[in-house]
C-alpha cells in the first residue's frame, strides 16, 4: 500500500521529499562534526577527547565517565582540575588547565607512577578539533622521569620534587608559559 501511495505522488512532490531528507541528513553530520571540532569547555570536555594513548585500551566517552566513577577521583571543574586514579591496568591520569591570555588553555595531563608504570607529563593545545603538543614550547627546563610534577588543583603553580622528597624547584604558570621559582633552601 505505501508503494502505491508514493506512486501516485506527483513526481515534484517525491523530489522535494527527497531533497528535504538530504538536507535532514546533511544538517546532522554538519552538527556532529561541529561537535567533535567545537572548543572543550572545561577540564571534563578536555579530558573526554584526550588522546588514547593515554588508556590502556581505547576507551569511549561512556568507558571514560564509567572508569571515573569506579576509582578514586576528584572532578573539579570549578578550578580546571581532574585526578582519575588508576588500577593494575590503567593508569592514573591528571588533567589540569592553564589559562591563556587569549582565554584558550594548554592542557597538563601527567601521572608520578614510578612503581608501575612510566611517568609522564605533556602539555597539549587544542586547536580546530587536534591537539599539539607544546611541551617542549613551555617547559623551561628539561623533564626528568625520576622527579615528580605535581600538577595544581589549586592556583597555578606545578611543584617539582626530587625522588628523596625534598622540593626541586616550582614552575609558575605566568605571562602564557612556565617560569623556574627555586625553593630558598636551594638558592644558597
Amino acid at each position: 500500500m505505501r508503494n502505491e501511495t508514493a506512486r501516485t505522488l506527483p513526481i515534484p512532490t517525491r523530489f522535494s521529499l527527497s531533497l528535504t531528507l538530504f538536507a535532514l541528513i546533511g544538517m546532522s553530520l554538519t552538527l556532529c562534526s561541529q561537535a567533535e571540532t567545537s572548543q572543550p569547555k572545561n577540564v571534563v570536555d578536555f579530558y573526554m577527547r584526550l588522546p588514547a594513548r593515554y588508556f590502556e585500551h581505547s576507551m569511549n566517552s561512556k568507558e571514560r565517565l564509567d572508569w571515573a566513577k569506579l576509582t578514586s577521583s576528584v572532578i573539579d571543574t570549578k578550578n580546571g582540575f581532574m585526578f582519575i586514579g588508576g588500577d593494575g591496568a590503567q593508569q592514573s591520569i591528571t588533567v589540569c588547565l592553564f589559562k591563556r591570555s587569549d582565554n584558550s588553555y594548554v592542557i597538563a595531563v601527567g601521572d608520578n607512577n614510578h612503581d608501575v608504570f612510566d611517568p609522564y607529563l605533556d602539555f597539549y593545545r587544542y586547536q580546530n578539533g587536534k591537539w599539539r603538543n607544546v611541551t617542549r614550547q613551555l617547559l623551561p627546563v628539561r623533564w626528568n622521569s625520576n622527579w615528580d610534577y605535581v600538577l595544581p588543583r589549586y592556583g597555578r603553580t606545578i611543584h617539582v620534587h626530587k625522588k628523596s622528597h625534598r622540593k626541586a624547584y616550582d614552575l609558575e604558570w605566568k605571562d602564557d608559559r612556565f617560569h623556574v621559582v627555586k625553593s630558598k633552601e636551594h638558592t644558597g
